[in-house]
């Protein structure tokens, strides 16, 4: 997610650098699949996805507008107009 959510404000949420893993294949897909639907919540659940994400992908925002004062029926946040990012992607050999 990008912008105001998960106790950031959308200027903070901006400034984080996101670095994703993601599956090559459909089988690694199904896995992954499985593991979310079944495993509980813990650090073998994660590890277990990371073994299975091969595929890198690197976001960094480099350019934002913030609209501030948007109401929401929970209260008031700021938001943001646009974004302009860059990213890199990676795949092993």
């Amino acid at each position: 997610m990008i912008g105001a959510g998960y106790g950031l404000t959308a200027r903070e949420s901006v400034q984080i650098q996101r670095d994703l893993r993601f599956v090559l294949n459909r089988a690694a897909y199904e896995a992954a699949v499985k593991i979310v639907e079944t495993e509980p919540a813990g650090t073998a659940k994660m590890a277990a996805l990371e073994r299975l994400g091969q595929g890198t992908l690197t976001v960094r925002i480099t350019g934002y507008e913030v609209h501030e004062g948007i109401k929401h029926s929970w209260g008031t946040s700021d938001g943001l107009e646009w974004i302009e990012f860059e990213g890199r992607a990676c795949v092993p050999r």
